[in-house]
């Protein structure tokens, strides 16, 4: 798929955002999706770097969304602050294990994820999230009862 590459499934469009060109870096040409329904957009950046965050924000590609699936697992690598100003998430989602022997999520994009507000929810504490929308809002359900997101106003 190319950039700009749509498909419809009934109200969802999928859009494909990225990669916008090729790397040597095989974390940089993950596949870049945007997902829209209703009112509600999902951006899932796979293993993307700020190499190719950077790239994909001065394309011109609208990026907002209110859910982003925060690149490279929390890596310190992903999650710019450029890049987060341009997709300006209500929402993150961290996709990593307990005790991942590479350290995520790292504390640099955690504290840019937190600088910018977004709440953030971590497979490693809640174990499965799973996101719902009805095109307006946006509610999610935790595979662990007991685990909360990090929300704004929270403690660091």
């Amino acid at each position: 798929p190319a950039p700009g590459d749509k498909l419809q499934v009934g109200q969802v469009e999928l859009t494909v955002m990225g990669p916008v060109m090729s790397y040597a870096e095989p974390n940089d040409t993950s596949i870049v999706l945007m997902i829209s329904y209703g009112k509600t957009k999902f951006l899932f950046t796979g293993d993307m770097e700020s190499v190719a965050e950077r790239d994909l924000v001065e394309s011109g590609a609208d990026l907002k969304a209110d859910v982003l699936k925060v690149g490279h697992h929390g890596s310190s690598s992903s999650t710019s602050y450029r890049f987060l100003r341009a997709v300006a998430p209500t929402y993150g989602v961290i996709s990593l294990a307990a005790a991942n022997e590479y350290g995520h999520p790292h504390r640099d994009p955690m504290s840019r994820l937190m600088d910018a507000d977004v709440t953030i929810y971590r497979t490693d504490k809640m174990y499965d999230v799973v996101a719902f929308s009805d095109g307006e809002t946006i509610s999610f359900t935790c595979g662990n009862p007991y685990a909360e997101p990090w929300r704004p106003g929270d403690p660091r």
